[in-house]
């Protein structure tokens, strides 16, 4: 991927109101009703004041560049994730550009990230959708004391031109491009280049949350076999990749908000899952570990995997998991893990109710 920054103009010196007058028009058209608000804007963030405040904080590119109802559009993109670290993510049918083919707009409001790194999140997702970026467009927007909003827009188009996206496969893919920000980069390499055909990235990120997790858990047997790079190793290798994901799939099935498994069904996909890994899988620490995953998730009682604007992956454990059988310590009253980008984090209360803080580990 090729880039050139061309760097930050002094904003000062833009004369914005010259600059953006077909913004401002196109504001006062609706809001006097002269042009029909098809998109539905919110008349709030069109009135004059409020427009020329907006105009401030973007670059003349951005400005002179941009046609006014998807400026508009963007502009409330930035509104829903300002003063926070979300991203917001929106698709839409191109027109006016039906000499690229079947494209479609892919627009993305990005707090407080690198506009390389979100470009190219946003091209590794496409592409592992089965899109191609035709052209692109990156903005930085000020968002005050909370830092910057880089906007992404991209005109994208399937691979296969016989083939039109249904709904439900664009709405997975602006869940994705939501989630590349926070993801561990083991875990977009797993799902996005060693195993684009097994694995989703929610599969690859409760396969490497469950690696971390297991360390602490199996490292007091054996430290060298049981250290974090081995344990990843094991459940990522090709021979053992799709028993991982069987494993990962039953845990995404087990807290499906659409449909959980029931107790009865998950215990017998469990046995299941448990007699086809030892009849199968040679290894015996490669079996200790993906039986010891299965136990992590019968000890998982909640979990935020189909939050939509979650940051990192978050399970409340019953504490068990984390003790052996001949440990006489006191037992917790909850544990919860967190599993993020480059960090995974526990939080361990005594009471339901408990003040604490939460211990990271890089």
């Amino acid at each position: 991927l090729s880039m050139f920054t061309y760097g930050f103009q002094k904003l000062e010196l833009i004369d914005v109101e010259l600059c953006g007058n077909h913004l401002l028009q196109y504001a006062d058209g609706i809001m006097s009703g002269q042009i029909e608000n098809v998109n539905g804007l919110d008349l709030k963030f069109l009135e004059r004041e409020k427009v020329m405040d907006y105009l401030h904080k973007c670059g003349e590119n951005y400005i002179s560049r941009s046609d006014p109802a998807r400026f508009f559009k963007q502009r409330e993109m930035y509104e829903s994730v300002s003063g926070t670290e979300n991203v917001a993510t929106s698709m839409e049918k191109a027109v006016g550009i039906e000499e690229l083919g079947n494209c479609y707009w892919v627009d993305m409001a990005v707090t407080n990230s690198l506009p390389q790194f979100s470009l190219e999140h946003a091209v590794r997702v496409l592409n592992f959708n089965n899109f191609e970026v035709v052209r692109t467009h990156v903005d930085v927007v000020k968002d005050g004391a909370n830092g910057k909003v880089t906007h992404l827009r991209l005109v994208a188009r399937p691979l296969d031109t016989e083939v039109e996206p249904n709904d439900e496969d664009n709405a997975r893919m602006l869940r994705q491009l939501k989630r590349m920000k926070w993801l561990d980069p083991y875990t977009t390499t797993l799902a996005l280049d060693r195993y684009p055909n097994l694995l989703s990235l929610r599969t690859a990120e409760v396969i490497t949350a469950s690696a971390a997790l297991l360390h602490p858990i199996m490292t007091k047997q054996n430290p060298v076999i049981y250290s974090k790079g081995r344990i990843l190793e094991y459940l990522t290798s090709k021979r053992h990749i799709a028993y991982s994901t069987e494993v990962a799939k039953l845990f995404s099935n087990r807290f499906d908000p659409d449909g959980p498994l029931t107790d009865v069904e998950f215990h017998s996909e469990c046995a299941r899952l448990r007699e086809e890994i030892k009849g199968n899988v040679e290894d015996s620490v490669a079996v200790e570990l993906l039986c010891k995953m299965i136990d992590i998730i019968a000890h998982t009682l909640k979990t935020n995997l189909f939050m939509n604007d979650r940051y990192a992956l978050s399970l409340r454990l019953d504490p068990e998991i984390m003790l052996g059988q001949d440990d006489n310590r006191e037992r917790p009253f909850g544990v919860i893990f967190i599993h993020g980008r480059r960090f995974n984090g526990y939080h361990v209360r005594f009471r339901d109710i408990a003040r604490g803080k939460t211990i990271t580990f890089q």
